[in-house]
């Protein structure tokens, strides 16, 4: 990715005005009345093949955010044809070969759905490019074959210029950036190339890691944001082993972004660990992308952090100001996350919390599995907990402001992306997709 062009694209976003908080609509998602029992219908906004909406701020449009939901998916059908994806299943809301396409992914409840869901519009609240996501209900026979009507399932639009990590660094695609990014290493790069085609198993997982290392530095910056998005919100599996959880999406302008399609293990909803064990905390002196566990169980994790694992937040005035100039440097790319962390608060993220939380707890009711208690307050204080500790390792609200004085074009263009979120999370309670 040319910087040039990265940076123009971002003068682009900042000249778009930022959108404002539209009139509520009727009232929809879990307070509306009837709750969960009476599933949404889907309105225009979301049935617009892979286009309007599907991810917000990037398509060519501001459609405002849908609510929560639940909403109807009883007319979707599943597409077969389509290539499996890890615990997800793509269907299309009609049986014309042009109707609106999903991708579907199922979790062991709706507490876990939920969270999900919340874990997404945290990650669209900084900014990052993030597919729209929904709950709906309805499709579990056209999902897996079961009856069961009072399932959750978490629903984004199908993205054709979406594709994952680990199957992106395997195309030509991946193979002209890494040449670009060293033109004198292209027969390394090549002959690198042919040694991984074919490898079974753990052997594709390493080759994978070691072509993830290799690309240049402008992509390095884009799965940093994701790494550090990840620790805010407790993703462990952000780098699962095949890259198959983050991936590489083209906007409109055919411009790449790295983006994170799967949120299921955020905040510690993970089925395969203790959704009740305490999340793991980030509060001592050592930055926590040291450890690389936090958001992996293995070493994949290393090509997310190979320049992280030498920066440290506090250094002499000098050497952050000479740093910070460097526009896709680690120490940029740090400051402009503390930039984007330091403009959420818990006023704007607590609608959202409060929708999770009450779905959560209506469906479980509804399914006979008793109550969730869970608190949105608390819910809340611990997403702000971790910010300030992530914020903290960043550098601080000091270096923010540092950072956001050098690149006005850059910080505006964030904030406008930032403002689709945030100036919108008070209706999303009330404001449906109709």
């Amino acid at each position: 990715m040319d910087i040039h062009g990265y940076l123009s694209g971002a003068q682009a976003a900042a000249a778009k005005p930022a959108p404002t908080t539209p009139q509520a609509s009727p009232a929809s998602g879990p307070g509306a009345p009837g709750g969960i029992a009476a599933a949404l219908a889907l309105p225009a906004t979301m049935t617009t093949f892979g286009r309007l909406g599907a991810v917000a701020g990037c398509d060519g449009c501001d459609v405002p955010l849908p609510g929560i939901g639940p909403h109807d998916f009883g007319a979707a059908q599943r597409v077969h044809e389509a290539a499996p994806e890890p615990a997800a299943v793509q269907m299309r809301l009609g049986p014309h070969a042009d109707a609106s396409r999903f991708v579907v992914r199922a979790y062991p409840d709706a507490r876990q759905a939920s969270l999900a869901w919340f874990a997404s519009r945290l990650f669209g609240a900084l900014g990052l490019v993030t597919p729209t996501a929904i709950l709906v209900r309805g499709c579990a026979a056209a999902y897996d074959g079961t009856l069961d009507a009072t399932r959750v399932f978490l629903a984004t639009p199908y993205l054709p210029g979406y594709s994952s990590l680990g199957r992106w660094l395997e195309s030509d695609a991946a193979s002209r950036v890494v040449d670009g990014a060293a033109p004198r290493a292209q027969g390394a790069a090549r002959a690198f190339d042919r040694l991984g085609e074919g490898q079974p198993g753990d052997d594709a997982n390493r080759w994978r890691t070691q072509r993830c290392a290799m690309l240049p530095d402008i992509y390095q910056c884009e799965l940093e944001r994701q790494y550090l998005a990840a620790l805010w919100l407790d993703n462990r599996t952000l780098c699962d082993a095949a890259m198959e959880n983050v991936g590489i999406w083209r906007d409109q302008n055919d411009l790449p972004h790295v983006m994170t399609v799967e949120f299921g293990a955020c905040l510690c909803a993970d089925a395969l660990n203790d959704i009740d064990a305490p999340p793991q905390r980030m509060d001592g002196a050592a930055p926590p992308w040291v450890d690389r566990t936090r958001v992996s169980c293995n070493a994949v994790g290393t090509p997310f952090v190979r320049r992280l694992a030498g920066f440290v937040p506090h250094a002499h005035e000098k050497t952050i100001r000479d740093e910070l100039r460097q526009p896709d440097g680690v120490r940029a790319v740090a400051a402009e996350m503390a930039f984007r962390l330091g403009r959420i608060d818990a006023a704007t993220i607590r609608p959202w919390a409060a929708d999770a939380c009450q779905l959560a707890r209506e469906a479980q009711a509804l399914a006979g599995h008793g109550d969730d208690t869970r608190d949105a307050d608390a819910l809340v204080d611990h997403v702000m907990a971790r910010r300030g500790e992530v914020l903290r390792h960043l550098g601080g609200e000091l270096t923010a402001r540092a950072w956001a004085r050098l690149y006005p074009t850059r910080a505006a263009a964030i904030s406008a992306q930032q403002a689709l979120f945030l100036a919108l999370a008070p209706a999303a309670r009330t404001t449906g997709l109709a």
